[in-house]
Formats: C-alpha cells, sequence, structure tokens
C-alpha cells in the first residue's frame, strides 16, 4: 500500500503525464488505481507469466 502511494504521488506532480507503463501485474490493483485516477492517460500493463494473467483475467482486475 505504502509503494502504491508513492507512485500515485510521483505520478501526480508530472506536469504532462501522457502514458504510463506498469511492469508486472501482481493484483492488478495499481493499474486500476491509475486508470481512476488518471481517466486520459494511455496505461500499459505488462506481465510476462501468463499464469499470472490467467488468474487476472479469472478475478477480473485486469484494466479496459
Amino acid at each position: 500500500m505504502k509503494n502504491k502511494k508513492l507512485v500515485i504521488a510521483g505520478l501526480m506532480i508530472h506536469p504532462n503525464l501522457k502514458k504510463i507503463c506498469i511492469l508486472g501485474l501482481g493484483g492488478g490493483t495499481l493499474g486500476m488505481s491509475l486508470e481512476k485516477i488518471f481517466p486520459d492517460v494511455d496505461i500499459d500493463q505488462i506481465e510476462i507469466n501468463p499464469e499470472v494473467y490467467e488468474i487476472a483475467k479469472n478475478f477480473q482486475v485486469l484494466m479496459r
């Protein structure tokens, strides 16, 4: 939770944020949070483990 807050705080001070790339899916909460906070920003989330991706898909934690 603390790391998520630090990431969001760092992004909030960027003057012209257009794109975000997240490496690793984890629980998917960072991507979903950023999508709500920055609806006009292009967000890519990359996961190399197909099993993590399938679990996230089954639990519907993937971004739009």
